[in-house]
């Protein structure tokens, strides 16, 4: 048999399987638009080599004979082709009839002939039943697949419903139909590529465009041509591609959705010294024996790629094998088509000890990391599926994937970090309204003693002294107002806000419309020479007040010298006359500086309540971000669940891990606690309901929480410090999974990942983790964790593949 050259491995090829010869009798016959076969043949064939359609079938209306030089000169030109016919059945519905490559015409014609007319009868004669050609044709080893089934006349799901096209749908030689995809759907057609009742079947319909072609132009149409992943391009890998449909036929081109690749890795050092593996696009598998370093492969991946293991035995496997296996200098590389829309190439090499190093595909060092350019690839070592399924929190992380990359994640840390920096700023004005309430406690007892001593002889005396001390507390104050305005401003330079505003608008040199846009970058520049103006206007106010307070303290000094030098005799006087002034100048002096202090408080007030406000405003946005995060984690189970076709059935929790709590509660509350931690693993716990109960008192923490005595003393005693820490923490989602283990037929039975044997509970994740994306997937020995009677499961599972995926399966040989 001619080949057009071997595919090493499973490929998406495109195929149209319904092209006509230029012999064609019929609507839009080619002889009517080409003079001879071979132009036609020409036109053709450079046609399928523009598009990159590598397989067709050539289906003449009961004829193989007028197909053969098309045949041969596709052939010729490294285009596989089918041979075969159309046939059309008594109830009218035309077939397509497809045999193995360079099948003798003879024994086409032969099958022709048991389809009960002859050999090149006239277009429009009808044959034997539907049923009986699909299973005369089938045993001959022919591929039959019902053409433009949705087109009136001559497609099978038009003109016939209820029982006879049940029957037809449910033959068990049928596994794909053609549909025409710019024609409206045929009789319960969505009905049947669903497999609902009454037209479930056991193993899944494939839906291909193969529409007639009768021109070149045509196959450029989106019904001319469907992609298949085959290892040849031969029937038999099609045979195999139309009964598993869900990873192996896509409708649209699969290579235009961007994809991850891994391509080569490659050893320097270590047990895998001078080692270089290509592999595959599609799928590779290692086998080897014990201790041949299958494993090794696949921990490298995860150690030059930078992914950390999930599971805590996992990470200990994965540094010692790191440690141990790897070694000291060694050195391992992959390249690795990269995500987005330009697929380029990189490599990454990364050196024990040493971080990843990413180059582009010119050599050049990249300022990328490996998990830019690698985007989402999953790896899992041996066993760790089976140690995932102890943790939920673990399981919900791995169904997140079917919602794609977490766009939420950094606004909650954005909102997560402006919580701590209110919470710090926050308790550092409470610190402070404090210290100052400290001082202003003494304000009482201070004007009691300045009462006592005025209307003593002693306060007639010393009048002066105290209308000086007045004096010198305001000039303190005005001082004190300059320095803490200086102070303010030391926190931000000239260059901070107008430096942002001129920072060079990316991209925008490059945009056509650059001229108009420019006019933005002119309105940030006068915005940064205002602010610059203004930040320069504030500095000299400043100055101009620090001066302006120098003068005038320097002219009180001069106006009240005679005052100063008059009450400084006196105090002399009075103490040689056995009196002690001391107390009253202390307690004068005292007295006037609190005064001064005491507008202080409705400042820090202020700023309390603006900085509560802001607060609860915050948290106002912490709850939003976390119903996003519990909503994307709900349609990603949604989504997983329909992805298995509900053989695992995921249900969204509570989170078991509750250890970041009790740390920060052990942290705040001494004693015991056994009541507190019983309350934070009890079911529907929340730790700002916590912190709520715990600011309305003991009455409120026992009725709700059942905390009392000591534990509600000591958590209440705890203050704010603990309770805004606690309102800025969640328990979150975690999943329970559910896998069916009832037999085929038999009612759904769902049992929990708990209640399973280790075997099933790996199936179950197996299942999520094949049903979830499209990305990089790398699973080490995983039918060592799977029963016997779940590896059948898990061999088709139930997989959305229309965008390609490679797996690096690595299994024993006996496997």
């Amino acid at each position: 048999m001619t080949e057009t050259g071997p595919i090493e491995s499973a490929k998406w090829i495109r195929a149209a399987l319904q092209v006509n010869p230029y012999s064609y009798h019929g609507r839009n016959s080619p002889s009517t638009k080409f003079s001879d076969e071979q132009s036609y043949n020409a036109a053709l064939i450079q046609t399928l080599q523009d598009l990159s359609i590598s397989m067709i079938a050539i289906t003449d209306h009961w004829c193989v004979d007028s197909a053969l030089g098309l045949a041969r000169d596709a052939e010729a030109a490294g285009i596989a082709v089918l041979p075969g016919f159309e046939a059309n059945s008594s109830e009218g519905i035309h077939l397509l009839v497809l045999f193995e490559r360079n099948t003798p015409p003879s024994t086409i014609n032969a099958a022709i002939g048991q389809c009960g007319v002859a050999p090149s009868c006239p277009n429009g004669t009808t044959g034997r039943p539907y049923a009986e050609i699909m299973q005369s044709m089938t045993e001959a080893g022919a591929l039959v697949i019902p053409a433009h089934a949705n087109v009136a006349n001559s497609g099978m799901l038009t003109g016939r419903s209820g029982n006879p096209l049940v029957k037809m749908i449910q033959h068990p030689c049928l596994h794909a139909i053609g549909i025409t995809p710019d024609v409206a759907d045929g009789i319960d057609q969505e009905a049947i590529f669903a497999g609902t009742t009454p037209y479930a079947r056991p193993h899944e319909l494939a839906k291909i465009h193969a529409d007639d072609i009768c021109h070149p132009d045509t196959l450029a149409t989106t019904g001319a041509s469907s992609w298949f992943k085959l290892s040849a391009c031969e029937l038999a890998s099609l045979k195999l591609a139309v009964r598993t449909p869900g990873t192996r036929i896509s409708l649209v081109d699969p290579s235009t959705a961007p994809r991850t690749v891994l391509g080569k890795i490659s050893w320097e050092g270590g047990f895998l010294d001078g080692v270089s593996l290509d592999l595959s696009d599609e799928l590779t598998t290692l086998i080897g024996g014990r201790g041949t370093g299958k494993s090794t492969v696949i921990e490298s991946i995860r150690f030059v790629l930078d992914l950390d293991p999930l599971g805590p035995e996992a990470k200990k496997d994965h540094q010692s094998m790191v440690r141990n296996v790897l070694g000291p200098g060694a050195t391992v590389a992959v390249t690795v088509n990269g995500v987005g829309p330009s697929l380029e190439t990189y490599e990454v090499t990364r050196t024990v000890d040493q971080a990843p190093i990413v180059r582009d595909s010119a050599g050049a060092v990249s300022q990328l990391s490996a998990k830019d350019v690698i985007g989402a690839i999953e790896v899992f070592g041996q066993h760790e599926l089976a140690e995932l399924a102890h943790d939920k929190d673990n399981v919900a992380a791995m169904v997140q994937r079917f919602a794609g990359p977490d766009t939420q994640n950094e606004d909650e840390s954005d909102v997560q970090l402006r919580l701590e920096q209110n919470r710090t700023q926050l308790a550092t004005a409470e610190a402070d309204l404090a210290r100052l309430d400290g001082e202003l406690a003494d304000l009482p007892r201070l004007e009691e003693q300045m009462r006592i001593f005025t209307e003593s002889a002693l306060g007639e005396k010393l009048t002066d002294q105290q209308l000086l001390q007045k004096d010198e507390a305001i000039i303190a104050a005005t001082t004190l107002r300059i320095d803490n305005l200086a102070a303010s401003l030391q926190t931000i330079t000239n260059e901070d806000i107008p430096g942002d505003l001129r920072a060079e608008l990316e991209g925008l040199k490059e945009s056509p419309r650059a001229e108009t846009l420019a006019e933005l970058s002119t309105a940030l520049e006068a915005a940064a020479k205002t602010v610059e103006a203004s930040l320069a206007s504030i500095g000299q106010a400043v100055e101009a007040a620090r001066l302006e307070a120098s003068r005038i303290q320097a002219t009180w000094t001069t106006e009240t010298d005679g005052v100063r030098e008059s009450t400084a005799e006196t105090l002399r006087k009075l103490k040689d006359d056995g009196n002690d002034p001391g107390e009253f100048v202390a307690t004068s002096r005292a007295l006037h500086t609190l005064r001064q202090k005491a507008p202080a408080r409705t400042t820090h007030q202020g700023k309390i309540r603006t900085l509560k406000q802001e607060r609860t405003e915050i948290l106002g946005e912490l709850q939003i971000a976390q119903r996003a995060k519990a909503q994307r984690l709900r349609q990603a189970i949604r989504e997983a669940n329909a992805a298995t076709d509900g053989t695992v059935n995921v249900r969204p929790v509570e989170s078991p891990h509750r250890d970041h709590i009790k740390q920060l509660i052990s942290s705040h509350v001494s004693g015991g606690r056994t009541t507190i931690m019983s309350a934070i693993d009890s079911d529907g716990f929340a730790p700002s309901a916590l912190a709520d109960s715990a600011r309305l008192g003991r009455e409120s923490l026992e009725e709700k929480f059942g905390i009392r005595g000591a534990q509600a003393t000591n958590l209440i005693a705890a203050g704010e410090s603990l309770f805004r820490q606690l309102e800025e923490t969640t328990v979150g989602l975690a999943a329970d999974v559910f896998l069916d283990v009832s037999n085929e037929g038999d009612p759904r039975e769902y049992r929990k990942l708990e209640d399973l044997s280790k075997g099933q509970r790996a199936t179950a994740l197996l299942l999520l983790l094949l049903g979830a994306s499209s990305a990089p997937l790398v699973i080490d020995q995983p039918e060592d964790d799977l029963d016997v009677m779940s590896r059948d499961v898990v061999l088709a599972p139930a997989r959305n593949d229309t965008v390609p995926i490679q797996e690096v399966s690595v299994q024993t040989a006996r496997h």
